[in-house]
């Protein structure tokens, strides 16, 4: 997960780093580091991430059906 990828999420998502955060359940000095790039997300939040990709991409391929 590059801070990229999370601050694309983010925006995404329409919060802000402490919303995001707060989503999480990290510290918003935590999220910030992963989003600057000076820390790394563990394992929880990662796989947080791949349900939120893997339900995206259902969603866009059911809307591609209608």
């Amino acid at each position: 997960m590059t801070p990229e990828t999370l601050k694309a999420w983010r925006t995404r998502l329409s919060l802000g780093e402490a919303g995001m955060a707060a989503y999480l359940g990290v510290p918003v000095t935590t999220y910030r580091k992963w989003e600057n790039g000076t820390r790394k997300p563990d394992a929880a939040p990662l796989r947080l991430f791949a349900v939120l990709q893997r339900i995206n991409a259902e969603v866009a391929q059911a809307r591609g059906a209608q």
